[in-house]
């Protein structure tokens, strides 16, 4: 009976495990998509001869977006991930 309620136990540990690690992938490929969002975006606005008022405001939100989403990603780590040895 210890050995089935233990390989049962195994299994429910690696499942789970599986879960955080298609997470992990997802928010790994989320994160990827991001940076290429964010790159195209600064090479538009670089080759842009002059930016309206307008358009600055819709560009300084776009960043700060964007920035505001890198800090919970930053305070989540920092809150479950311990410092290295």
């Amino acid at each position: 009976m210890f050995f089935f309620s233990t390989c049962r136990l195994l299994r429910k540990i690696m499942a789970t495990l599986t879960e955080v690690l298609d997470a992990v992938t997802s928010a790994n490929t989320k994160t990827d998509s991001l940076i290429v969002l964010v790159q195209g975006l600064r090479d538009q606005i670089a080759q842009l001869p002059t930016i309206t008022p307008e358009q600055q405001v819709q560009i300084d939100g776009i960043f700060a977006a964007v920035t505001s989403e890198a800090g919970k990603v930053q305070a989540a780590l920092d809150a479950n991930v311990p410092p290295a040895p």
